[in-house]
């Protein structure tokens, strides 16, 4: 419904998103001699849609929060494509991508689970009795696969098939477990008072667990290069700040609050995403070390650039008051 109210506010969000951090990551790169590998978790960071703090920043810097959840649902949508696209065309010539396999991973940490949420919230809101008997048939379906699966059916199945089989394969059992998973939340959250409060901070636990993990893998790349990589990724993270609020404001001629929310949602970026996808190419040490420092920098910079521009606005306020 919001996306249908501005269309145009969003497009240009998702554009500004999806032009300006893969290109200033591209940027960082050529100004820093990092190794390879470093080099493409920057340009992959650059690349992923906007980031899940994003929305809570807006809100606290009293900017346009629906038009914050479109850009982030719209640029998360478009993520699919776009990711794998610029880290290819990027990254391509640094090490080897494969672009339909990233395709196949964001759609595993990306696609799928959107698709899980959207089918709770229709069993919560729209599913009738019959909506939902469908609905729990295919789950029951769904649930027998994947228990053949795991006592053997995958050895029997696709252990001697080629590499690209095996990948969709899993794929599909992915899309599985989501219809297992919608279904039992869905249950979960008609008889656990609260269920919907805790999931955020596992959600965020999630996030910590990934930007740690990362981190200590890379221990020893991140003793080489630390220091200049946290400057790097701090110039990335202003950098999409600064030119997203510029590009917006004075380019597009946007509202200020409009303007305040492209900054946001241009200069902070899906870290977990980045995470997952390094960790699914068996590269977590090196091309994850990028997001695992720029998810705490973004963070700290976005919370103060919003109680920034909140404090602004009180001020502006009382001085208003005190006028009249």
């Amino acid at each position: 419904i919001d996306v249908a109210k501005m269309p145009w506010a969003v497009f240009i969000g998702t554009f500004c998103h999806f032009v300006i951090m893969p290109l200033l990551g591209l940027t960082i790169t050529l100004l820093f001699d990092f190794p390879p590998e470093v080099a493409v978790g920057i340009l992959l960071i650059g690349a992923c849609p906007s980031g899940l703090s994003s929305t809570v920043m807006v809100y606290i810097a009293n900017a346009n929060l629906a038009l914050a959840v479109s850009i982030a649902a719209v640029s998360t949508l478009a993520a699919t494509v776009m990711t794998p696209l610029w880290v290819n065309l990027l990254a391509g010539s640094m090490i080897d991508i494969q672009l339909t396999a990233m395709v196949m991973d964001v759609v595993k940490i990306v696609l799928i689970p959107i698709g899980a949420a959207i089918l709770h919230d229709y069993l919560k809101t729209y599913a009738g009795v019959r909506g939902r008997r469908t609905v729990q048939l295919l789950a029951g379906i769904c649930a027998l696969w994947l228990i053949y699966m795991s006592s053997g059916g995958w050895d029997y199945l696709f252990d001697n098939a080629s590499a690209d089989v095996q990948m969709y394969a899993v794929v599909l059992n992915f899309v599985t477990g989501g219809i297992v998973w919608a279904l039992f939340y869905n249950w979960l959250y008609s008889r656990v008072e609260g269920i919907q409060k805790i999931m955020p901070t596992i959600s965020m636990i999630g996030i910590i667990f990934f930007t740690t993990t990362a981190a200590a893998a890379g221990r020893d790349n991140l003793l080489q290069v630390g220091f200049l990589l946290c400057f790097a990724m701090l110039l990335h993270n202003l950098g999409g700040f600064l030119i997203g609020y510029l590009m917006s404001r004075w380019i597009f001629r946007m509202d200020e609050q409009s303007s305040r929310t492209v900054a946001f949602e241009v200069g902070l970026q899906n870290g977990g995403m980045a995470s997952g996808l390094a960790a699914a190419m068996g590269k977590l040490a090196t091309v994850g070390l990028a997001s695992a420092v720029m998810t705490p920098l973004g963070n700290v910079s976005g919370s103060l650039l919003a109680n920034y521009w909140r404090k602004k606005d009180a001020r502006k306020a009382q001085t208003a008051n005190k006028d009249k």
